[in-house]
């Protein structure tokens, strides 16, 4: 009798797992007119129906007879650029009692990122650009590039590099003030390689202030989740500025005591100053919203109108083989994990230019459950196994009485 009871009591539980697992799939159409490399731009509200980290995503191309998995790449943030920083070399070095100056020649680019490395671990000095073609006539780039370097007490703080865009110049032309025997060491050209994925540019409102204990922070709230690669606050202040500060973020909250808290976790820290425009790039972050804290100290509180924000879009690099058919691309699906396809293999060999196509609106597909043998309310389910605890219960203390 406890056995039968036992079996009864697991198939009364399967039955309740089976009416409670109901889970809806999505999908989008995708217009394909002919065959071969394309690339698929995925709108961000995907993140809303998806896991978070997109890899119930599946490209399928269904047809009368059946449906085929069609392989596919994602592109990421830190594949689309590649950047390197090649040391250039400094000749015509000279010095007299007030300056210094030092030529290179640059490598062919219009836009031009510089890193000045000098001998002193601190300084604050004000260089002037000078570009020339031939190396004989010279023509004024800036007259007043600001670079400094502090290093004291476990403190470090560099802001050595310099950026200017569409120069077609062959040499630059160095001058700094020869203050405390300073001497340029080298300097370093950044080249980078981009693929054609351009960055989204957003706007982030602020939502709420609170300065306290020296400190001021500042909310920015995203309307969907976003793949979040660069923050650039627009601070608001009269006079120079250098102040300490840190970046949070967070993708989920918890409800406590009724209220819901939302996990900050950090991504970067740094320093915002009056002579840069406070560019603040990291590593690809999915997240629901920002938190900006500035350390004040005893200074005038920053203010910050709004912010903008990095997005990476999600672009998938697949192939269509014909057009017998329609594509689609589905998701919602938590039990699926990342696929394993070839292309990873490969991705090299794949056309970095093709044709990029959108996704179509999104449509439900209801999971339709299998029925078990018998099926019973789930209220009267509870009832009967609550029943089936009690017998079990009664025939067990029975079993240990008369062994007693």
């Amino acid at each position: 009798m406890r056995t039968k009871i036992s079996l009864l009591a697991i198939l009364l539980l399967s039955c309740l797992s089976s009416n409670a697992t109901n889970q809806d799939r999505y999908y989008r159409s995708v217009e394909v007119k002919d065959t071969g490399w394309h690339t698929l731009l995925l709108p961000p509200d995907i993140y809303l129906k998806s896991k978070s980290d997109l890899s119930d995503l599946r490209i399928y191309k269904i047809s009368d007879k059946d449906s085929v998995e069609i392989p596919y790449l994602r592109m990421s943030n830190e594949s689309s650029t590649n950047v390197k920083w090649n040391s250039l070399k400094l000749f015509n070095q000279v010095k007299s009692k007030s300056s210094s100056l030092a030529t290179v020649e640059l490598n062919t680019e219009n836009s031009i990122e510089l890193e000045f490395n000098f001998n002193n671990p601190n300084f604050d000095i004000e260089a002037i650009i000078e570009g020339s073609n031939d190396g004989m006539e010279w023509f004024l780039v800036k007259d007043s590039v600001r670079l400094l370097s502090l290093h004291k007490e476990g403190e470090h703080f560099n802001y050595t590099k310099c950026k200017f865009d569409d120069i077609a110049f062959k040499f630059l032309r160095i001058t700094y003030p020869n203050a405390n025997n300073l001497t340029l060491n080298s300097i370093s050209q950044c080249s980078k390689k981009v693929d054609q994925v351009r960055m989204k540019r957003i706007v982030l409102p602020t939502t709420n202030w609170e300065i306290k204990d020296k400190s001021t922070s500042i909310n920015f709230n995203l309307a969907i989740p976003e793949e979040i690669s660069g923050f650039i606050p627009k601070v608001v202040f009269q006079g120079e500025y250098e102040r300490r500060f840190t970046l949070y973020a967070y993708r989920d909250s918890v409800l406590v005591n009724k209220k819901w808290i939302l996990n900050y976790f950090e991504i970067y820290s740094g320093v915002l100053n009056s002579y840069s425009d406070n560019s603040i790039y990291f590593t690809p972050e999915l997240i629901k919203g920002l938190q900006l804290k500035i350390d004040n100290a005893d200074n005038i509180p920053l203010k910050v109108s709004n912010a903008e924000a990095l997005v990476f879009p999600i672009l998938l690099k697949t192939y269509f083989p014909d057009l017998n058919g329609r594509y689609i691309i589905s998701y919602g699906d938590n039990s699926l994990t990342f696929p394993d396809y070839d292309l990873s293999a490969f991705k090299d060999k794949i056309p970095t230019i093709t044709d990029t196509l959108s996704v179509l609106s999104e449509k439900t597909i209801p999971f339709v459950v299998k029925k078990p043998l018998f099926s019973l309310p789930d209220n009267l389910l509870w009832f009967v196994l609550l029943a089936i605890i009690v017998l079990l219960s009664f025939f067990t203390f029975k079993m240990i009485k008369a062994k007693a």
